[in-house]
């Protein structure tokens, strides 16, 4: 499936879930980015429709900046904190890049 940023541009697609076993949770999606590499990025940070997937915290230039983990098969909990910080403070930090969004913001 399609991953479609905050700013309405495809940034990748699912290719793996990442199962919690002996929560029989999944955590994480998998996504192959268009400009290469993979991230993860938390469930609770994604909207599930039928033909795509929505990540509304992030626009398409700050995938490539998502935290990676060393291993291909496990996350660390250190990996897992600064993943889903840099989902959630795109919520903050992104806000200006959103789709509707004000383009300048000042405190």
């Amino acid at each position: 499936m399609p991953v479609m940023s905050a700013d309405g541009e495809v940034v990748g697609k699912i290719v793996d879930m990442w199962i919690d076993e002996p929560e029989q949770l999944v955590r994480y999606l998998e996504i192959n980015l268009n400009e290469g590499g993979k991230r993860l990025v938390p469930m609770p940070m994604v909207k599930i429709w039928k033909d795509r997937v929505r990540i509304n915290s992030l626009s398409s230039d700050l995938f490539a900046g998502v935290p990676t983990t060393k291993s291909a098969s496990e996350v660390t909990l250190l990996e897992e904190d600064k993943i889903s910080a840099y989902y959630a403070g795109g919520t903050l930090y992104g806000q200006a890049k959103r789709k509707g969004g004000s383009e300048s913001w000042k405190p």
